[in-house]
């Protein structure tokens, strides 16, 4: 797709680069370009030593021969000199997305009790199995880069989907500054957003099935895996991690809309939609790892993480918090948010309330006061947040025009207090609010 090799990090220490790209245009004719190999020899010499390179294809050797015949392909090591190039065997977004689907239902199972070969299952998704080629694959690339001093480039087919993931992953292994609350966001902007990973299209908010595909979710359990094995080396914590994996695909921040920079600037989202990066900032004090105490400087640095699959585990968000994640993991879409409107954002988006709503199968209780739906006390979606709630939770009724509503809607009493405080983000603040409350309930009954 045009992604020409480009450095993302660089190693004070040897010189070293990290550089990223997509995959070389060679064909069935085994296609040479002379500017390329030069390109690629001064990255190879830019320690001021004679050291070799390695060149990481996320693919594997089968998928990288198939697309020779659509004229593309990957290295050969006959011409680019001193280099080495390995396979990483990374599946692709179709194999990731019959996990996660797969996932899910072993998840519902087990929500309502089906325990029985639960571990069976589990590795039948491969969910596990395809973090462990991923955290290889970053450890691999941080290994060549720090231990042996050689300088690495990564790329797959396109260069927007495991390019990211492993390349991203790989300087939190490197750089203890990717491991803070400042790092992490900045390493999500330049790896993800600037380079143009395709949020819209994987989040599934276009009509494109085969497009969507939790490439995001994906790479943030792999560091979520990291962080289990290195608590101490954090500043932040898990809930990090979730907190900007459901507002990902939640709507509600114009950071993650479209699958550009170009197309959040022409949309002028920058003034139009909330960054979630200000939101975090906020809230900052409830990300921090208290338990935080980083290696000094020295070999110490860098991690090198076990990707055994007996040292991963199930991230507990897919469990705890099903309602939300598998709410957000279905093909609904959102439109007209914060002034954007619905002829900008393409003819494949379908133009429904720019709120997703949680649909009634996933919430068996009341979202505010956590008492059971019955055939008496039935669900009623709050047209602010779109969680579902009881009619009690649900008694105020308030003009929304922001979100395409006409007249008086339905709106729970966390997002009518929020409303009344005079914040325009209901939905991501009621829920900060339901924390809060929640905290203060936990606190209560101690007491007693």
């Amino acid at each position: 797709k045009g992604r020409i090799p480009a450095v993302t990090w660089y190693n004070k220490k040897n010189n070293c680069v990290l550089v990223r790209c997509a995959q070389p245009m060679v064909g069935l004719m085994g296609k040479q370009s002379k500017e390329d190999q030069l390109l690629l020899e001064m990255f190879r010499l830019s320690s001021g030593k004679n050291n070799g390179m390695l060149i990481f294809d996320c693919r594997s050797g089968v998928a990288a021969k198939a697309n020779e015949i659509l004229g593309k392909g990957s290295e050969n090591s006959r011409y680019y000199e001193n280099c080495k190039i390995m396979q990483g065997n990374i599946a692709n977004i179709h194999a990731v997305r019959k996990s996660l689907s797969s996932l899910s239902q072993v998840c519902t199972k087990s929500m309502h009790g089906g325990t029985e070969n639960w571990f069976q299952l589990l590795s039948q998704t491969n969910w596990l199995q395809y973090l462990t080629s991923i955290i290889t694959a970053a450890s691999t690339c941080a290994y060549y880069l720090e231990h042996k001093q050689q300088s690495v480039i990564v790329h797959c087919s396109d260069g927007w989907d495991r390019t990211a993931q492993v390349s991203a992953l790989a300087q939190i292994l490197l750089d203890p500054y990717y491991r803070t609350i400042e790092g992490l966001i900045v390493l999500v902007e330049k790896d993800w957003l600037s380079f143009g990973f395709k949020f819209m299209d994987r989040s599934g908010m276009c009509n494109k099935p085969n497009e969507k595909s939790p490439v995001f979710v994906q790479w943030l359990d792999c560091l979520h895996q990291v962080l289990s094995q290195f608590p101490t080396e954090f500043e932040y914590t898990e809930k990090f991690l979730q907190d900007i994996w459901i507002n990902s695909e939640s709507s509600w921040f114009g950071t993650f809309l479209f699958n550009t920079e170009q197309e959040r600037m022409q949309r002028c989202l920058s003034s139009k939609s909330i960054s979630i990066w200000a939101t975090i900032a906020v809230n900052k004090p409830k990300y921090l790892n208290k338990g935080f105490a980083p290696s000094p400087r020295g070999r110490g640095h860098v991690l090198m993480p076990i990707s055994d699959l007996k040292m991963l585990r199930l991230w507990g968000l897919y469990l705890e918090h099903s309602d939300i994640f598998w709410s957000s993991w279905t093909p609904w879409s959102a439109c007209q948010i914060y002034g954007v409107s619905t002829a900008s954002l393409g003819s494949n988006v379908r133009a429904e309330n720019s709120v997703m709503w949680v649909p009634d199968e996933w919430a068996n209780n009341c979202r505010d006061c956590r008492r059971p739906f019955t055939l008496v006390r039935r669900r009623h979606h709050c047209r602010a947040c779109g969680h579902l709630f009881c009619s009690r939770c649900t008694s105020s009724r308030l003009e929304l025009p922001e979100l395409g509503y006409a007249g008086s809607q339905r709106v729970c009493n966390s997002c009518t207090e929020v409303r009344k405080r005079g914040s325009t983000t209901s939905g991501v603040a009621s829920d900060f609010l339901r924390e809060r409350r929640d905290e203060n309930e936990i606190v209560r009954k101690a007491d007693i």
